[in-house]
């Protein structure tokens, strides 16, 4: 009853490993069974019933390795999983003995395991917004996530069925089967020769990996078809430009997606790559392009882990939090529910104008509210009087050209100690115009250091108080 919007069809055409029936009003898997004198029979399998042994195997292999019972498991689901999906991988999971302890989000898993959440604290919350690009063996994934204060906020995200490893894997099948009807003039795919074209994907797969590290890879099947051996090899370039057109689907998606949630490529602080087929080099070079050189940071550091096992580490980590009470989760409620962030979240970033018509971001778009996050400005020397406009920013296109060398001289003029990284500074531009106010400085201090805090209630009214840290004297602004 979980599966209702499973499209039957296409499944058995996409599949070449097993088919799909209505057993008992049921989904389930048709498997030939063979018996003791070689008959063979077809047996309806439940899905439900295969997922439970599945599971049940998996716990076993995890109670051996640690020589104890799995008590608790977090599980990682895809951000476009329905309720009612939740639902059925919860039942399953208790019928398969697993005790749920939480449910999250592949994308958090994913940021968990690049520790994003590491060092976040009320005086330095490391506010980012990253890009997950997960790409998978049967699909891929791409999800806008705002991080904010250790939080995780997926924005966004879009599921696609086009690029996959499998993709992958079924090009280079092409290609070799294409070089074994050169040489052998037998054609396993026109034949339909589904023991080999099932060891020539197997190969292929070891293929695609090592060229994920080498110029060049060899593919090689012993007795593939009619006890012919075959012996190939293929190049990175010859392999990028049988891909190239999945690299394209995946480029636009990830273009599509910042469109559909109002950002741009200035704004994306992070990519994360997750998948095993996200090892390819020539598929991170080309979402590489879509952000500014130098303000998006790229990682895929081999140091996080293996990338195809990145979600299963993020859900351990979450896991090790939850045990440990850093982490509390509600005993008495469903984790199925338990997906992530549903506040309300700020729908603008806001901020400081800055001289050189500069603008400062101080609470980013798409944070939870209420929150409080707060800067600490230097004034000139011989200023008596320092005046704060608080705008909305406006995300500068990616393709606007900046000014480095300008951009940084007037972010060092304007003393700012919480930028560290001036590229912050040129990811927006001031906006609406909020509210302004005036703070008189103190006559003895040379250099007066101002801090800023910004306050955004549940009814989205915000509130900046300034404070010199010397005298302590205040000046606050309310903008409902």
């Amino acid at each position: 009853m979980y599966y209702s919007d499973v499209d039957i069809d296409a499944f058995n055409k996409a599949s070449k490993y097993s088919s799909l029936v209505k057993a008992d009003g049921n989904l389930a898997y048709k498997i030939s069974v063979r018996d003791h004198d070689g008959n063979v029979t077809d047996k309806p399998v439940p899905v439900r019933d295969a997922a439970v042994k599945y599971l049940r195997g998996l716990v076993q292999s995890a109670s051996s390795y640690i020589g104890k019972k799995v008590d608790g498991a977090v599980l990682a689901v895809p951000t476009y999983f329905t309720a009612e999906q939740r639902k059925a991988l919860v039942e399953v999971c208790r019928d398969a003995e697993i005790p749920i302890l939480q449910m999250i989000s592949e994308p958090a898993a994913a940021a968990l395991s690049y520790n994003l959440d590491k060092g976040a604290m009320p005086a330095n919350p490391q506010d980012t917004t990253v890009m997950v690009v997960d790409v998978g063996g049967s699909s891929t994934d791409v999800s806008i996530m705002a991080v904010r204060g250790g939080l995780f906020v997926v924005v966004g995200t879009k599921h696609l069925k086009e690029v996959s490893g499998d993709a992958m894997d079924e090009l280079l099948v092409s290609h070799f089967a294409e070089e074994f009807k050169r040489k052998t003039q037998i054609d396993i795919l026109g034949d339909n020769d589904r023991r080999a074209i099932a060891k020539l994907k197997q190969a292929c797969e070891i293929t695609k990996r090592t060229l994920s590290s080498a110029a060049t890879a060899p593919c090689s099947v012993e007795s593939l078809s009619q006890g012919v051996d075959f012996t190939g090899s293929i190049n990175r370039i010859r392999f990028n430009i049988r891909t190239a057109p999945l690299y394209r689907v995946l480029v636009k998606a990830i273009e599509s997606l910042m469109e559909e949630c109002g950002y741009t490529a200035n704004e994306i602080d992070r990519v994360l790559f997750v998948g095993g087929a996200a090892r390819v080099p020539k598929l991170q070079s080309e979402v590489e392009t879509i952000f500014p050189e130098g303000r998006t940071e790229v990682l895929s550091a081999p140091e996080v882990g293996e990338l195809d096992e990145l979600i299963a580490e993020g859900c351990a980590m979450q896991a090790s939090l939850i045990t440990a009470g850093r982490v509390k989760i509600d005993d008495e409620g469903s984790p199925e529910l338990d997906q992530g962030i549903a506040a309300p979240a700020l729908s603008k970033t806001v901020g400081l104008r800055l001289a050189g018509d500069l603008f400062l971001p101080v609470v980013l778009r798409d944070t939870p509210v209420p929150v409080s996050r707060s800067v600490t400005v230097s004034v000139p020397p011989g200023e008596a009087v320092a005046l704060f406009s608080i705008y909305e920013g406006t995300p500068k296109p990616a393709a606007e050209p900046a000014d480095d060398e300008n951009e940084e001289e007037d972010a060092g003029n304007s003393d700012l100690k919480e930028a560290e990284h001036p590229s912050v500074l040129m990811s927006y531009t001031p906006g609406t115009l909020l509210g302004e106010m005036t703070m008189k400085l103190p006559e003895s201090a040379a250099n007066a250091n101002v801090t800023v805090e910004f306050f955004v209630d549940k009814q989205h009214g915000l509130t900046v108080t300034a404070t010199e840290v010397s005298t302590k004297s205040e000046a606050k602004l309310k903008i409902v």
